[in-house]
């Protein structure tokens, strides 16, 4: 006796990958059993089992299927159920296919170590845009009168701020970007009034895309591209001195392509890394990683440290020993708190323990809400400006923009924006 009683078919496609995946939950002689087949799509696929204790309980097999399809349809990149019979669970994978929006967004290589980034700034194919800390949404729109879905980086349908949902009304679109808070930075145009623009262009589809910016609410904005040399510069500069985290170059030729390309591509990002000595407080239990700290000064190396983070090490590395100093570089450092992303670089044998002191450090600019996230002051990049007080001994630029009419969203949105100012050959010029 072996029924099949349940299956799942799946299948994942991205980037190179052309894989299936199928489980069955079979009824054997003795109980119930999980077998699965998985390899490359129209290849020889191997097999085995999920039950490796033999025939067990219905209850026990089904959980045992549920847990193996959402993993794999939660994965990076996520297997999505083939079209047919049998192609999901009755129960969580249901669940999983309603959850399921099938957007699956085009993911970003690092700036390869061969190519040069002032050269590709300078080709005028490629258009820079800052790089926003927050979380990949895709956002949909399906109809006139229906509701915002939001999807993750996995394809999975999550919530939406409301603020977000709100100010896209009556435009039928597909983007992708990122959301910081209630803000949703829309950076590429996927779906318009239902037609796919994937294969077209990115050019054409950032043009489409701001044409129909002015239809979105106050919590959608869409990214600018720098197009000149100039403005790409600024860009890069000003993120820099923002302590953003870093910039993304893109073909304007380019189609877009989900998933992340094997190497190279049509997107790059870079990012604002830093270099830090810090000092090795633990090795962390069972785990490649060691916990680091830091000194308040540069004084006695009897001063306490200060946990800062765990930093992971590579399996073709050494783990350090409580008391190394080592090299690492990161992101930005959160004040009182840890390191952002850091990465081990070496082992420093020939500096004093006093080296690994928060004077070093670079923190992330503190109190930035959605309106900074966009702020390039005083550049080409960006001429028009909110300002606080102004005319006063204590002005102060709060944010750059693009476009006038950004600016003065702005200053009706945030108390204390009294007045836009243009950036003329340098000088600060009121505008009414």
């Amino acid at each position: 006796m072996n029924n099949i009683i349940d299956r799942a078919d799946l299948a994942c496609k991205s980037g190179s990958k052309d894989a299936v995946y199928h489980l069955q939950l079979v009824e054997v002689e003795g109980g119930f059993v999980v077998n699965y087949q998985n390899g490359r799509a129209g290849g020889a696929l191997a097999g085995g089992s999920k039950s490796p204790k033999g025939p067990g309980t219905l209850e026990l097999a089904r959980k045992t299927c549920d847990k193996v399809v959402k993993e794999k349809m939660t994965a990076s990149p996520p297997y999505q159920p083939m079209p047919g019979e049998g192609s999901q669970f009755t129960q969580l994978s249901a669940e999983m296919k309603e959850r399921s929006t099938g957007l699956l967004p085009q993911l970003l290589n690092d700036l390869p170590a061969t190519m040069n980034l002032e050269e590709l700034m300078r080709d005028p194919n490629f258009v820079v845009q800052q790089k926003f800390d927050g979380e990949r949404r895709m956002l949909k729109q399906e109809s006139i009168s229906g509701q915002a879905i939001g999807g993750n980086r996995r394809g999975l349908e999550v919530p939406i701020p409301l603020e977000i949902a709100a100010s896209m009304p009556g435009v039928v679109c597909t983007l992708d970007g990122e959301i910081i808070g209630t803000h949703f930075h829309a950076f590429d145009l996927l779906e318009l009034d239902g037609k796919d623009l994937r294969g077209v262009a990115y050019g054409l589809r950032k043009d489409r895309l701001n044409c129909i910016a002015p239809h979105f609410g106050l919590h959608i904005g869409v990214v600018k591209d720098a197009l000149t040399m100039p403005q790409k510069l600024a860009l890069w500069r000003g993120t820099r001195r923002l302590k953003q985290e870093g910039i993304v170059l893109k073909d304007l030729n380019a189609p877009y392509t989900k998933g992340r390309p094997n190497s190279f591509g049509a997107q790059y990002k870079v990012k604002n890394w830093n270099d830090a000595t810090v000092e090795v407080m633990g090795i962390t239990t069972n785990k490649r990683s060691v916990m680091v700290g830091i000194r308040n000064s540069d004084g006695a190396q009897t001063e306490a440290l200060i946990e800062v983070g765990a930093v992971t090490i590579a399996t073709n590395q050494a783990i350090p020993v409580v008391g190394d100093l080592i090299d690492v570089k990161y992101m930005y450092a959160f004040e009182g708190g840890s390191l952002f992303q850091p990465t081990f670089k070496r082992v420093r044998t020939d500096l004093e323990p006093t080296a690994a002191c928060v004077k070093q450090l670079v923190f992330k600019a503190a109190n930035l809400d959605v309106v900074r996230q966009l702020l390039i002051t005083q550049d080409e990049l960006n001429p028009w400006a909110a300002v606080h007080n102004p005319g006063q001994a204590d002005e102060e630029i709060y944010a750059g923009f693009f476009d006038e009419a950004d600016a003065r969203r702005c200053m009706r949105h945030h108390p204390g924006m009294e007045v836009v100012k243009h950036l003329g050959n340098g000088e600060l010029t009121t505008e009414f």
